[in-house]
């Protein structure tokens, strides 16, 4: 910019899970965020699907040993990118915060874990995204002997996988998210529904016939945050958290969820969590006593999707040096979820174009009161922390570091509020056990 000046710099990882999606979606351009709070902006493209994903270190050579991670090797070629050139952009090289939703927050907690990302960013937000873990290499495998299957390829011919058409290999990776409850044509943010809402996003993505970073013992060495956080990433201050309404984003195409009655309730809850259901239900309805039975499915859902995860993360991550902060986003979108009169509200996505000072394109958070107020009381806090350390606002409360003992959270709305284990015997359910 040739002023010499060297501004915070945030390098946004796009969401879509690990098949979908693009860095160039209005609500998250940059050019508000960076003119309004003195920032650079940077969003990277990268390969997906089977192209960024499909593991063949059981069958190819050296060159295809790690083969599994190019989506997230394609991130760090970006990130060493910024930080060889960001000066000419007003941009610090020392100074770069990586963040991303859902699938860019899986992709950031992945970073977190990877050697050759170490030194390239130095602080980070996982946002409606936090899984504790990736791909095994032997479910990786798995899921290259389906792909090949499919495509009548022989695991011994599996070069000829070079001359396949793109458009084929798309059509092939559609119908493995679909056998495996991948509902890819939900959205351009689309993530599991109906196997995740039987476990958490992380272990989706840890099956056959997914695709994901693979623990491949190099580029990816362990498990990002199982059984604990990463240690290559302890010095990074990290902001993690949910929406306290994620799962009306994924039930959009299931209208029937809004307008259940108690029995419609019980028997979803039964499919879902077979003998478990009825302790979950009693809790939620103790706590939550005016609910409807459509709040109460979404409450339950929202919990098993993403905000036990984020919750976990923000634990593993209080016992390292660099302090973490937990948030949840509660602002209440108007917009109506389609055939019913149910709000979307803090639904999966509505704070993208929140964050990025978006407000006014429209988009999933909708036109409400006070839009304007609760998208600049997140933006800037977002920016505060990349040019800090710190997140803040002016006007909002102090967000302490989240640890065991207090649990401190922020609630992001029109005013903010700091919460301390908020729904706690909601958290010590789920906690109390894998379900």
């Amino acid at each position: 910019m040739g002023d010499g000046r060297k501004r915070p710099v945030m390098f946004y990882c796009h969401g879509g899970a690990y098949s979908i999606g693009s860095a160039g979606a209005p609500g998250q351009d940059g050019s508000r965020l960076a003119a309004t709070y003195d920032v650079v902006v940077v969003a990277s493209n990268h390969r997906l699907g089977l192209l960024g994903f499909l593991y063949l270190g059981e069958f190819g050579d050296e060159e295809y040993a790690t083969s599994g991670n190019q989506g997230i090797l394609d991130l760090i070629a970006a990130l060493r990118w910024v930080r060889i050139n960001i000066e000419a952009f007003g941009g610090d090289p020392n100074n770069i915060m990586v963040f991303g939703e859902s699938g860019g927050g899986f992709k950031t907690g992945t970073l977190l874990a990877m050697p050759k990302a170490h030194g390239l960013f130095h602080k980070a937000s996982i946002e409606s995204g936090a899984a504790l873990r990736r791909m095994t290499r032997d479910n990786a495998i798995k899921t290259t002997r389906r792909v090949l299957q499919a495509l009548d390829i022989a695991p011994s011919m599996w070069r000829k996988l070079i001359d396949v058409p793109a458009e084929t290999l798309v059509a092939v990776q559609l119908n493995l998210e679909r056998s495996n409850g991948l509902l890819a044509e939900m959205s351009s943010e689309a993530l599991p529904v109906g196997a995740a809402l039987l476990h958490s996003a992380g272990y989706y993505f840890e099956q056959p016939g997914s695709l994901a970073p693979v623990v491949d013992g190099t580029y990816l060495p362990v498990q990002p945050f199982d059984p604990v956080a990463p240690e290559i990433s302890s010095a990074i201050p990290l902001i993690v958290g949910y929406n306290r309404n994620e799962a009306t984003f994924f039930n959009m195409k299931r209208p029937d969820t809004f307008k259940m009655d108690n029995e419609a309730l019980v028997a979803r809850l039964q499919r879902e969590f077979s003998t478990e259901a009825q302790r979950i239900l009693s809790v939620y309805r103790h706590f939550r006593p005016d609910a409807t039975p459509s709040e109460l499915y979404i409450a339950i859902a929202t919990a098993r999707l993403l905000g036990n995860d984020s919750i976990i993360t923000a634990e593993r991550k209080s016992r390292q040096s660099a302090p973490v902060y937990s948030y949840r986003y509660d602002y209440q979108s108007n917009l109506a979820i389609p055939g019913t009169s149910y709000k979307f509200g803090a639904g999966h996505a509505s704070e993208i174009a929140m964050k990025f000072f978006n407000f006014d394109i429209p988009g999933l958070q909708g036109d409400g009161p006070g839009i304007a107020t609760a998208s600049h009381n997140m933006s800037e806090m977002w920016t505060n922390f990349a040019r800090t350390n710190r997140p803040y606002a002016f006007g909002q409360p102090e967000w302490p570091p989240y640890d065991i003992e207090r649990r401190a959270t922020m609630l992001i709305d029109v005013n903010c509020s700091v919460a301390h284990d908020p729904n706690r015997q909601e958290r010590e359910l789920w906690q109390s056990r894998s379900i």
